[in-house]
């Protein structure tokens, strides 16, 4: 275990060693950065069955981690003008048989909503197809089961037909674009699309569990399918490529080589909802597929990014928190292990620790949603001198006109009074850091002798912001 001083430090390595010790796979690495500065990392176990550990610098098969890579080439072909993401796959694929009831878009493909049924178990044996076998492939005919742009189904198939697109399009295999657009301007030296690929760590071998032990598996070729998940990477270069997609929400004016290989525009494309996905986590999350990566809005968070990789042999997950520049990495060396479960309660106890040291610290500076705009922490401050001592002439300063329309002054004055007869006085100390959903958005508590006030507002989307509306309410 690596530890750069966080106190989540010994927590995650429990956590880590307890899971290696179940036996769910031979090696587990897990890296996390802030900001693109290291902040833990855990790397035990036997990396290719002669008893090496893992390196930050050692090559795992990152399986669906690559769509990503596929979904940034398409948009890198978009911004030059040879495609629209409106565009029907038979307008690049004529020989594409496709036996339903409509054509597909390259959105639909992208978002998981083309109507392709899952295919995992079969996709993940396709990577090694040649042209020509590709080329029967599609002409045999692929079927819908379901209308296009109507549900989320997770089709690998689907990525495989947008690598057929970029080969068309580029001129080149898919492979070949990927390394010359992506892999070298990015300087991700260490990830390619076989195992021949030059990390200094090595590269790590993949297994699957019998009852008497563990079985080596081989390495697929890469082919017309390695666009679904053919890439092999480290640690330290998905970690770089998180940082690259995260950088997107930056509010530093764009420039530089890392902009000029994909917009921060079409990057924070691939990181919005653009499909529903039918599950609830039990935070109450909403969750969806961008473009080649899964979208997480959480109640207490904010937005988190991520994908999953299983293959053969592999299990892989990045995980970010745009909001707080934190990413993370994850490898292991069995079939379907299933990582990504180990990263995400890694990048929640970061996040948790986080706020609980901004809280016992009253710390403003940052915040793990949204910086929140100056005026927003200005207007908290006017609204904690309100909580302390009522002022409608103070109150209607910072109101915009409809607040006193939505709950007169009075029922507002007496609803505040009521809470804070409730939790008693409140207390000197500083509320808590504070938490922004978006730069217009803030809420905190302040302390108070029998629990904290939640205080919460909203701006009017004016350049001269106006509080458009604001809410009390007490918490044990």
């Amino acid at each position: 275990m690596i530890s750069t001083g966080l106190d989540a430090g010994t927590w995650l390595a429990d956590m880590l060693t307890e899971r290696l010790a179940q036996g769910l796979a031979p090696s587990l690495a897990v890296a996390a950065w802030r900001n693109g500065e290291p902040l833990v990392s855990y790397l035990a176990g036997d990396s290719d069955g002669s008893g090496i550990q893992p390196r930050l610098d050692t090559a795992y098969r990152i399986a669906s981690c690559t769509k990503s890579f596929t979904a940034a080439a398409l948009l890198i072909l978009r911004e030059r003008g040879l495609l629209s993401l409106d565009d029907e796959i038979s307008t690049f694929l004529p020989g594409l048989r496709i036996v339903g009831s409509a054509v597909p878009t390259l959105r639909m493909l992208l978002s998981m909503s083309s109507g392709l049924p899952t295919d995992n178990p079969w996709a993940d044996r396709q990577e090694s197809l040649s042209v020509e076998q590709m080329q029967e492939l599609m002409s045999a005919g692929v079927r819908l089961a379901g209308v296009p742009g109507s549900d989320y189904q997770y089709s690998n198939l689907g990525y495989a037909l947008l690598g057929q697109v970029i080969r068309k399009l580029a001129g080149m295999p898919y492979q070949n674009f990927v390394e010359a657009e992506l892999l070298h301007p990015l300087g991700l030296l260490s990830t390619g699309f076989d195992s021949s690929v030059p990390a200094a760590g090595g590269v790590a071998r993949g297994f699957r569990k019998l009852a008497h032990g563990w079985q080596l598996l081989p390495f697929s070729a890469p082919g017309e399918f390695s666009a679904i998940g053919g890439l092999f990477s480290t640690l330290e270069d998905l970690g770089r490529w998180g940082s690259w997609l995260a950088a997107a929400f930056d509010e530093e004016p764009e420039g530089g080589q890392a902009d000029q290989v994909l917009s921060r525009a079409a990057r924070r494309e691939m990181q919005q909802i653009h499909q529903l996905m039918p599950l609830t986590p039990p935070d109450g999350s909403l969750l969806g597929y961008g473009y080649g990566l899964m979208v997480q809005q959480s109640p207490v968070h904010g937005r988190i990014i991520y994908h999953s990789g299983g293959y053969p042999g592999f299990s892989s997950q990045f995980r970010w928190h745009p909001g707080s520049a934190t990413v993370l990495a994850g490898f292991e060396n069995a079939s379907y292990a299933n990582v990504g479960v180990a990263v995400a309660a890694a990048l929640e106890e970061l996040l948790a620790g986080e706020l609980l040291a901004r809280e016992a610290h009253g710390d403003q500076g940052q915040f793990p949603g949204a910086e929140p705009w100056p005026e927003a922490l200005a207007i908290r401050a006017v609204v904690e001198r309100l909580v302390r001592g009522w002022d409608d002439s103070l109150a209607r300063s910072i109101f915009a006109e409809n607040v006193e329309l939505d709950i007169p002054m009075a029922e507002r004055r007496g609803s505040l009074a009521g809470l804070l007869e409730q939790l008693g006085p409140l207390l000197e100390e500083p509320g808590s850091a504070g938490y922004s959903s978006n730069p217009a958005q803030l809420e905190w508590t302040m302390p108070a002798t029998r629990g904290r006030l939640k205080c919460s507002f909203s701006l009017s989307p004016l350049d001269a912001p106006e509080v458009q509306e604001l809410e009390f309410s007490a918490v044990p």
